[in-house]
């Protein structure tokens, strides 16, 4: 899903789990499955960056957890119930770069107003289509670890508006509030994207700096 957000640029690997044999659902086995989705999403990212070139190495995380890519490369890391994806490239393609995969699900109506605004609610109708509020969600995330990526700086839900384009699948982004003249924004811009089938959503953000 993630490869066809992306240009050819980016390297991009996926990949899933192995089916689990026998009942799920115990707390023990999620903790297993979670760690084993964040390891399979440190190997592809492993794997993006043998793709670019550079030496294959184990990625350091930060204070965070965030991964700490080697100099002169972007990148993000994903997973979700059995899927891993990475995605990197140069820093001289694009100055930051995030992908996001969640459940193909309706949001719930107790997460919307704590992630969308009103008028996004309003602008795309996301009360009536509440799986396009899980898109504009994930495409927040992709966002926020662009821009997290290539400032350091962390941004809440409301810092950022997303409007849908079903037609290009593509989406308007928007800093906005406090963070719309924020300096370590200034000069950037956004480009998103994002894609479905029955089972997950699949959304990218790169962050490109204006010319000039």
């Amino acid at each position: 899903m993630m490869r066809e957000l992306l240009s050819s640029e980016v390297a991009v690997i996926e990949a899933r789990l192995p089916e689990a044999a026998g009942p799920g659902g115990l707390v023990s086995a999620d903790r297993d499955r979670r760690a084993a989705e964040s390891a399979l999403g440190r190997r592809c990212a492993r794997l993006a960056l043998v793709e670019l070139g550079c030496a294959a190495t184990v990625l350091q995380s930060g204070p965070h957890g965030e991964p700490l890519w080697p100099s002169g490369v972007v990148g993000s890391i994903t997973h979700r119930r059995g899927y891993a994806a990475a995605a990197a490239t140069t820093s001289d393609i694009v100055a930051g770069l995030g992908i996001d995969a969640e459940l193909r699900r309706p949001l719930s109506p107790g997460a919307l107003g704590r992630i969308c605004t009103r008028e996004e609610i309003a602008l795309s109708e996301l009360e009536s289509h509440p799986v396009d509020a899980m898109i504009v969600f994930s495409l927040k995330e992709a966002v926020y670890k662009a821009v997290y990526g290539a400032t350091r700086l962390a941004l809440d839900y409301p810092d950022v508006t997303v409007a849908l384009d079903h037609a290009s699948a593509q989406a308007d982004v928007r800093f906005v509030g406090a963070r719309a003249d924020h300096p370590d924004l200034a000069g950037l811009s956004v480009r998103s994207w994002f894609t479905t089938n029955d089972q997950m959503i699949a959304t990218a953000a790169a962050l490109r700096r204006r010319a000039g």
